[in-house]
Protein backbone atom coordinates (compact mmCIF):
# COMPACT_ATOMS: atom_id res chain seq x y z
CA UNK A 1 0.00 0.00 0.00
CA UNK A 2 3.05 2.50 0.95
CA UNK A 3 4.90 1.45 -2.19
CA UNK A 4 1.39 2.43 -4.67
CA UNK A 5 0.74 5.60 -2.68
CA UNK A 6 4.53 6.84 -3.19
CA UNK A 7 4.33 5.80 -6.66
CA UNK A 8 1.18 7.66 -6.98
CA UNK A 9 2.75 10.99 -5.49
CA UNK A 10 5.36 10.73 -7.96
CA UNK A 11 2.85 10.52 -11.30
CA UNK A 12 1.51 13.10 -9.46
CA UNK A 13 4.83 14.88 -9.13
CA UNK A 14 5.53 14.53 -12.93
CA UNK A 15 2.21 15.80 -13.90
CA UNK A 16 2.26 18.66 -12.29
CA UNK A 17 5.86 19.46 -13.00
CA UNK A 18 4.65 19.34 -17.03
CA UNK A 19 2.29 20.95 -16.35
CA UNK A 20 3.08 23.90 -14.50
CA UNK A 21 6.26 24.49 -17.21
CA UNK A 22 3.65 24.57 -20.13
CA UNK A 23 0.95 26.69 -18.31
CA UNK A 24 3.76 29.09 -17.24
CA UNK A 25 5.55 29.35 -20.65
CA UNK A 26 1.95 30.74 -22.14
CA UNK A 27 2.40 33.86 -19.66
CA UNK A 28 6.77 33.82 -20.04
CA UNK A 29 7.10 33.96 -23.61
CA UNK A 30 4.35 37.35 -24.09
CA UNK A 31 6.40 39.48 -21.28
CA UNK A 32 9.77 37.98 -23.10
CA UNK A 33 8.51 38.85 -26.98
CA UNK A 34 6.10 41.66 -26.26
CA UNK A 35 6.75 42.79 -22.41
CA UNK A 36 3.38 41.63 -21.64
CA UNK A 37 2.68 41.56 -17.97
CA UNK A 38 0.53 38.52 -16.84
CA UNK A 39 -2.61 39.11 -15.60
CA UNK A 40 -2.87 38.60 -12.01
CA UNK A 41 -5.63 36.25 -11.93
CA UNK A 42 -4.35 34.09 -14.43
CA UNK A 43 -1.25 33.89 -11.99
CA UNK A 44 -3.04 33.34 -8.49
CA UNK A 45 -5.39 30.23 -10.77
CA UNK A 46 -2.05 28.85 -11.71
CA UNK A 47 -0.30 28.85 -7.89
CA UNK A 48 -3.55 27.45 -6.20
CA UNK A 49 -4.17 24.98 -9.04
CA UNK A 50 -0.94 23.79 -9.82
CA UNK A 51 2.37 25.57 -7.65
CA UNK A 52 0.70 25.10 -4.54
CA UNK A 53 -0.02 20.93 -5.24
CA UNK A 54 3.51 20.61 -6.99
CA UNK A 55 5.42 21.88 -3.36
CA UNK A 56 3.53 19.55 -1.62
CA UNK A 57 4.13 16.48 -3.77
CA UNK A 58 8.04 17.57 -4.07
CA UNK A 59 8.08 17.38 -0.14
CA UNK A 60 6.12 13.87 -0.31
CA UNK A 61 8.56 12.50 -2.49
CA UNK A 62 11.93 14.30 -1.77
CA UNK A 63 11.94 15.96 1.75
CA UNK A 64 13.48 13.83 4.23
CA UNK A 65 12.15 13.64 8.05
CA UNK A 66 12.07 16.39 10.25
CA UNK A 67 15.47 15.54 11.74
CA UNK A 68 17.14 15.73 8.22
CA UNK A 69 20.03 17.72 9.35
CA UNK A 70 21.18 15.19 11.25
CA UNK A 71 20.27 12.53 8.68
CA UNK A 72 21.75 14.25 5.93
CA UNK A 73 25.16 14.73 4.53
CA UNK A 74 24.93 16.72 2.31
CA UNK A 75 22.46 18.44 -0.48
CA UNK A 76 21.72 14.94 -2.77
CA UNK A 77 19.65 15.80 -6.31
CA UNK A 78 16.11 14.79 -4.95
CA UNK A 79 16.73 17.32 -2.00
CA UNK A 80 17.73 19.50 -4.35
CA UNK A 81 14.86 19.59 -6.76
CA UNK A 82 12.32 20.22 -3.65
CA UNK A 83 14.30 23.26 -2.47
CA UNK A 84 13.77 24.70 -6.61
CA UNK A 85 10.31 23.58 -6.46
CA UNK A 86 9.89 24.87 -3.11
CA UNK A 87 11.42 28.20 -4.08
CA UNK A 88 9.02 28.18 -7.23
CA UNK A 89 6.07 28.38 -5.25
CA UNK A 90 7.26 31.24 -3.44
CA UNK A 91 8.62 33.54 -6.13
CA UNK A 92 5.25 32.79 -7.73
CA UNK A 93 3.38 33.79 -4.93
CA UNK A 94 5.33 36.98 -4.61
CA UNK A 95 4.54 37.61 -8.44
CA UNK A 96 1.40 37.42 -8.01
CA UNK A 97 1.45 40.04 -5.17
CA UNK A 98 3.86 42.44 -6.81
CA UNK A 99 1.26 42.06 -10.37
CA UNK A 100 -1.68 42.78 -7.80
CA UNK A 101 -0.12 46.15 -6.76
CA UNK A 102 1.35 46.96 -10.09
CA UNK A 103 -1.78 46.12 -12.17
CA UNK A 104 -5.04 46.22 -9.55
CA UNK A 105 -3.60 49.34 -6.87
CA UNK A 106 -1.68 51.42 -9.03
CA UNK A 107 -4.50 52.81 -10.77
CA UNK A 108 -6.65 53.22 -7.92
CA UNK A 109 -4.27 55.07 -5.77
CA UNK A 110 -2.88 57.38 -8.83
CA UNK A 111 -6.81 58.09 -8.83
CA UNK A 112 -6.89 59.11 -4.94
CA UNK A 113 -3.41 61.13 -5.64
CA UNK A 114 -5.62 63.17 -7.86
CA UNK A 115 -8.36 63.36 -5.54
CA UNK A 116 -6.75 64.08 -2.36
CA UNK A 117 -4.59 66.72 -2.17
CA UNK A 118 -4.62 67.06 1.54
CA UNK A 119 -0.78 67.35 2.95
CA UNK A 120 -1.84 65.14 5.98
CA UNK A 121 -1.68 62.13 3.19
CA UNK A 122 1.61 63.15 2.39
CA UNK A 123 3.02 60.08 4.32
CA UNK A 124 0.77 57.22 3.05
CA UNK A 125 1.17 58.69 -0.50
CA UNK A 126 5.17 58.74 -0.73
CA UNK A 127 4.81 54.80 1.25
CA UNK A 128 2.25 53.94 -0.95
CA UNK A 129 4.25 54.70 -3.84
CA UNK A 130 7.48 53.13 -2.91
CA UNK A 131 5.33 50.03 -2.46
CA UNK A 132 4.25 50.45 -5.60
CA UNK A 133 7.47 51.02 -7.61
CA UNK A 134 9.52 48.18 -5.53
CA UNK A 135 6.72 45.52 -6.88
CA UNK A 136 7.11 47.27 -10.43
CA UNK A 137 10.39 46.70 -9.98
CA UNK A 138 10.58 42.97 -8.81
CA UNK A 139 8.35 41.78 -11.43
CA UNK A 140 10.86 41.09 -14.21
CA UNK A 141 13.22 39.58 -11.66
CA UNK A 142 10.29 37.25 -10.56
CA UNK A 143 9.09 36.49 -13.99
CA UNK A 144 12.78 35.58 -14.71
CA UNK A 145 13.51 33.30 -11.77
CA UNK A 146 10.22 31.10 -11.84
CA UNK A 147 11.24 30.34 -15.50
CA UNK A 148 14.79 29.58 -14.63
CA UNK A 149 13.79 27.43 -11.53
CA UNK A 150 11.33 25.83 -13.70
CA UNK A 151 14.18 24.60 -16.42
CA UNK A 152 16.47 23.46 -12.98
CA UNK A 153 14.03 21.24 -12.33
CA UNK A 154 13.13 19.64 -15.38
CA UNK A 155 16.56 19.43 -15.77
CA UNK A 156 17.14 17.09 -12.33
CA UNK A 157 14.67 14.73 -13.73
CA UNK A 158 18.18 13.24 -15.29
CA UNK A 159 19.29 12.48 -12.84
CA UNK A 160 16.30 11.90 -10.64
CA UNK A 161 14.80 9.18 -13.09
CA UNK A 162 17.57 6.72 -13.32
CA UNK A 163 16.07 5.60 -9.98
CA UNK A 164 13.09 4.76 -11.17
CA UNK A 165 14.53 2.53 -14.38
CA UNK A 166 12.72 -0.62 -12.13
CA UNK A 167 9.38 1.52 -11.83
CA UNK A 168 7.00 0.21 -14.25
CA UNK A 169 4.17 2.47 -13.25
CA UNK A 170 6.67 5.63 -13.59
CA UNK A 171 8.07 4.03 -17.04
CA UNK A 172 4.54 3.55 -17.90
CA UNK A 173 3.37 7.08 -17.12
CA UNK A 174 6.36 8.66 -19.53
CA UNK A 175 5.67 6.44 -22.27
CA UNK A 176 1.84 7.48 -22.76
CA UNK A 177 2.94 11.09 -22.53
CA UNK A 178 5.51 11.22 -25.11
CA UNK A 179 3.38 13.89 -26.87
CA UNK A 180 3.55 16.13 -23.67
CA UNK A 181 7.22 15.45 -23.35
CA UNK A 182 7.89 16.55 -27.04
CA UNK A 183 6.21 20.13 -25.99
CA UNK A 184 8.99 20.29 -23.25
CA UNK A 185 11.94 19.16 -24.56
CA UNK A 186 13.96 19.46 -27.76
CA UNK A 187 14.15 15.91 -29.33
CA UNK A 188 18.03 15.32 -28.41
CA UNK A 189 17.13 16.64 -24.80
CA UNK A 190 14.00 14.47 -24.68
CA UNK A 191 15.99 10.98 -26.29
CA UNK A 192 18.62 11.90 -23.47
CA UNK A 193 16.19 12.03 -20.44
CA UNK A 194 14.88 8.24 -22.25
CA UNK A 195 18.50 7.31 -22.47
CA UNK A 196 18.95 8.04 -18.84
CA UNK A 197 16.75 4.98 -18.23
CA UNK A 198 17.26 2.24 -21.09
CA UNK A 199 20.64 2.49 -23.24
CA UNK A 200 18.61 2.11 -26.48
CA UNK A 201 16.69 5.36 -25.14
CA UNK A 202 12.98 5.91 -26.13
CA UNK A 203 12.81 3.05 -28.22
CA UNK A 204 13.53 0.42 -25.24
CA UNK A 205 11.80 2.31 -23.02
CA UNK A 206 8.60 1.94 -25.59
CA UNK A 207 8.96 -1.83 -25.87
CA UNK A 208 9.58 -1.96 -22.09
CA UNK A 209 6.11 -0.42 -21.41
CA UNK A 210 4.45 -2.37 -24.08
CA UNK A 211 5.33 -5.31 -23.09
CA UNK A 212 4.84 -4.42 -19.53
CA UNK A 213 1.29 -3.66 -20.37
CA UNK A 214 0.38 -6.82 -22.34
CA UNK A 215 1.52 -8.96 -19.61
CA UNK A 216 -0.65 -6.82 -17.28
CA UNK A 217 -3.84 -7.46 -19.92
CA UNK A 218 -4.20 -3.49 -20.31
CA UNK A 219 -4.62 -4.45 -23.91
CA UNK A 220 -5.83 -1.32 -25.20
CA UNK A 221 -2.77 1.09 -23.60
CA UNK A 222 -0.53 -1.92 -24.77
CA UNK A 223 -1.87 -1.35 -28.40
CA UNK A 224 -1.01 2.17 -28.32
CA UNK A 225 2.23 0.97 -26.99
CA UNK A 226 3.11 -0.80 -29.87
CA UNK A 227 1.89 1.70 -32.67
CA UNK A 228 4.35 4.65 -30.82
CA UNK A 229 7.07 2.02 -30.90
CA UNK A 230 6.37 1.26 -34.77
CA UNK A 231 6.21 4.92 -35.28
CA UNK A 232 9.64 5.47 -33.57
CA UNK A 233 11.40 2.34 -35.26
CA UNK A 234 10.44 4.10 -38.97
CA UNK A 235 11.99 7.43 -37.57
CA UNK A 236 15.18 6.17 -36.41
CA UNK A 237 15.49 3.54 -39.46
CA UNK A 238 16.90 0.89 -37.39
CA UNK A 239 17.15 -0.68 -33.75
CA UNK A 240 18.40 -3.41 -31.65
CA UNK A 241 16.53 -3.24 -28.94
CA UNK A 242 13.35 -5.13 -30.68
CA UNK A 243 12.77 -7.00 -33.74
CA UNK A 244 9.84 -6.77 -36.06
CA UNK A 245 9.37 -10.44 -35.23
CA UNK A 246 9.05 -9.25 -31.13
CA UNK A 247 6.34 -6.75 -32.66
CA UNK A 248 4.11 -9.07 -34.58
CA UNK A 249 4.35 -11.71 -31.35
CA UNK A 250 2.84 -8.81 -29.37
CA UNK A 251 0.34 -7.61 -31.74
CA UNK A 252 -0.75 -11.69 -32.25
CA UNK A 253 -1.81 -11.47 -28.65
CA UNK A 254 -3.65 -8.20 -28.95
CA UNK A 255 -5.63 -9.46 -32.05
CA UNK A 256 -6.12 -13.06 -30.63
CA UNK A 257 -8.33 -11.18 -27.21
CA UNK A 258 -9.55 -8.75 -29.65
CA UNK A 259 -11.62 -11.38 -32.04
CA UNK A 260 -11.94 -13.30 -28.50
CA UNK A 261 -13.59 -10.52 -27.02
CA UNK A 262 -15.35 -9.01 -30.50
CA UNK A 263 -13.26 -5.74 -29.99
CA UNK A 264 -13.55 -4.36 -34.17
CA UNK A 265 -11.44 -1.95 -33.64
CA UNK A 266 -8.92 -3.49 -31.24
CA UNK A 267 -9.14 -6.21 -34.11
CA UNK A 268 -8.90 -3.83 -37.21
CA UNK A 269 -5.67 -2.03 -35.24
CA UNK A 270 -3.95 -4.73 -34.40
CA UNK A 271 -4.32 -6.24 -37.99
CA UNK A 272 -3.24 -2.82 -39.76
CA UNK A 273 0.20 -3.06 -37.45
CA UNK A 274 1.49 -5.96 -37.99
CA UNK A 275 1.33 -5.58 -41.96
CA UNK A 276 3.16 -2.37 -41.38
CA UNK A 277 5.91 -4.53 -39.90
CA UNK A 278 5.39 -7.33 -42.43
CA UNK A 279 3.90 -9.86 -40.34
CA UNK A 280 0.95 -12.03 -41.64
CA UNK A 281 -2.47 -11.00 -38.98
CA UNK A 282 -3.96 -14.61 -40.04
Amino acid sequence: MENRLKDFQRIRFLRLLFEGFLRYRDLYLPFVEKEELPDPAEVEQLTLEVFSNLRESAHAIFRPSADFPETIKGLDTQLLCDLVIGACYHEILQLNENLVLSKLYRPRYESFQLDVGSESFAEYLEIGEDLIREAEIQIPRNIDWIWKLLLEALALLKSILPDQRDNKVVIRYLTQHISVLEKIYEPEDLEELFSTLFPGGMVEAVWSSAKDLLSSTHYNSALDAYSRLIMLLKEKKTSTVVSGEDIVKGLSLILEWGRTTRDNDMVSRSEALIAEVGGNPG
